[in-house]
């Protein structure tokens, strides 16, 4: 009984395998028939991807919110437009087709090449976003581009790639330069990571993806977690800050790495801070409740726990085991000030969800010494 089932794993493998390598072969194809676009053909699919892309803002918004269960309808909605709309607005005059530049001084032409087949590996907190803004860009450099998603957002990240496959092949995109692998097991990611065909691998995901990617031996561009420091000197405005810092904080539920993730307060306003946070809907948390979402969300060591992730702060105190006002907009968790001690805690890290750490500065070198540990607690090379 053993072998046969060793057997039929061994064959459905191999199915699998196949139809993947018959994806990438399709991928490779088109990007073969990409090359031979001239500019003016680039520029008209890529226009006719924005404009689909905008249209389809709201709806791929409300899927992804359904499909992963968190967020906030109208950031998601910004975000599209974002990866859309002002990244065209950025990308429309510029060459991306033969000679686009020249060095006359110094003899050099620039000319650009397309690379290929590209391996595109998208998050669960910005799922449609991050295919919009990726699909563009691989189609103004004239790259195929094979999409693999977060587990936690496939079926909206496929009805992003639907929407802009259809209208960027109606505009000339060679057929099979957009596409989506369904399969999103780890086994199939490294088997792409390695595929002779995949020519770049372009990721946004967490640490350990990135550092897969990093090591597959060719081209990659990976961007993983980011863990934003802010420091509140004595002599800032701070209620502009307060509302700078919720405005930020905030948006989509606080999903977006660049967020801020620690506030180190100079101790001198440290008090204020925390009074204008309070009338601008801010909760501190009790040593107890800080507690308790420090175990609800990452009891599990440095894995965030996706019952966490991007809920609003009403939704995450309850989910923690305890209760604040409906109208909370974050909740603010005091940190130790001691440096040592700091490094040890658990929210120093990134929290893609409504709470701020705080740290409270003696001193201005206090300070930045406590921005830069958090800094190296996953923010490196990020923000």
């Amino acid at each position: 009984m053993t072998g046969t089932l060793n057997t039929t794993q061994v064959a459905t493998d191999d199915i699998r395998t196949a139809e993947i390598d018959a994806m990438v072969d399709t991928a490779a194809e088109a990007a073969r028939e990409f090359r031979k676009l001239d500019q003016e053909q680039v520029d008209r699919i890529v226009e006719a991807m924005v404009r689909a892309g905008v249209r389809a803002a709201g709806e791929l918004a409300g899927l992804a919110i359904e499909e992963t269960g968190f967020g906030v309808f109208e950031d998601k909605v910004v975000k599209n437009y974002v990866a859309t709309e002002f990244l065209h607005d950025y990308l429309r005059d510029k060459k991306s087709v033969g000679v686009i530049d020249e060095d006359v001084e110094h003899n050099i032409v620039y000319v650009a090449e397309p690379i290929g087949v590209v391996l595109a590996l998208t998050p669960v907190t910005n799922p449609t976003s991050t295919v919009l803004f990726k699909a563009i860009v691989a189609a103004k450099t004239r790259n195929a581009v094979l999409f693999r998603p977060s587990p936690y957002a496939v079926r909206c990240c496929e009805r992003a790639v639907e929407i802009l496959r259809e209208a960027a092949e109606a505009a000339g995109m060679p057929p099979g330069a957009l596409q989506v692998i369904p399969d999103v097991a780890h086994d199939v990611t490294h088997h792409l990571f390695h595929h002779p065909k995949v020519d770049f691998i372009w990721v946004t995901g967490g640490p350990k993806i990135v550092k897969l990617a990093n090591q597959a031996g060719k081209p990659s561009l990976s961007v993983g977690p980011g863990n934003a420091p802010i420091y509140i000197h004595k002599t800032a405005d701070v209620r502009g800050a307060v509302v700078d810092i919720l405005i930020s904080k905030t948006f989509d539920s606080s999903v977006i790495c660049p967020a801020e993730q620690t506030c180190i307060i100079d101790d001198e306003i440290y008090d204020e801070m925390i009074a204008e946070f309070e009338r601008m809907g801010a909760r501190m948390l009790s040593p107890e409740e800080a507690a308790k979402i420090t175990e609800f969300a990452f009891g599990c060591g440095d894995k965030v726990s996706m019952d966490a992730v991007g809920q609003k702060a009403p939704e995450l105190a309850a989910r923690a085991g305890f209760s604040v006002p409906p109208g909370t907009k974050i909740l603010l968790a005091p940190l130790p000030s001691d440096l040592d001690e700091l490094a040890e805690h658990p929210l120093v890290q990134e929290k893609l969800m409504p709470v701020l750490g705080l740290v409270r500065a003696p001193d201005v070198q206090t300070a930045i010494d406590a921005a830069v540990l958090v800094t190296e607690h996953g923010g490196l090379g990020h923000t």
